[in-house]
């Protein structure tokens, strides 16, 4: 359903590393900087930007109303609670999702480990010492095309 379909706004990719440890790129902590480090600077790039209200009086179509108005800086600045209380929700946010990150870190190892733990070599050997019939090598193909169309279904 269109409505209630989430659409994500940020997106990570599974990576195996060389340590052999499933992760996340960009990593939650990477994704959590960068969400504080965008905050600050909205702030500073909202200190120059002026209300429409002024940028009419500007061009000579309106009265004095921009005088009256704090600027959006200025609203940002003057209310703490609300703009502490933002800040708060965000990174409760990004918090709240970690045990579910780690969860689906887990998942993947314990189901797809026996892939990259595998001694591939040795497993080349035993496969070349059974001499198994062309149909055998051909449904092991096939078996590990299916693994990967899992993996890649994945989400």
């Amino acid at each position: 359903d269109k409505k209630t379909e989430v659409i994500p706004i940020f997106n990570v990719m599974v990576f195996l590393e060389k340590n052999n440890r499933v992760e996340l790129r960009p990593s939650v902590q990477d994704i959590f900087n960068m969400i504080h480090n965008v905050s600050r600077e909205l702030i500073t790039v909202v200190s120059h930007v002026p209300r429409l209200v002024e940028t009419a009086e500007d061009a000579g179509q309106g009265g004095s109303k921009a005088a009256n108005l704090p600027s959006f800086y200025e609203s940002i600045s003057n209310d703490e609670d609300a703009t502490l209380k933002t800040i708060v929700s965000i990174t409760t946010g990004v918090s709240s999702i970690v045990e579910k990150v780690q969860s689906f870190l887990s998942y993947w190892e314990k189901k797809y480990r026996h892939i990259w733990d595998q001694d591939k070599d040795a497993y080349i050997r035993r496969y070349d010492k059974a001499k198994k019939p062309l149909s055998a090598f051909d449904g092991d193909i096939t078996k590990y095309k299916e693994l990967q169309d899992e993996v890649v279904a994945e989400e």
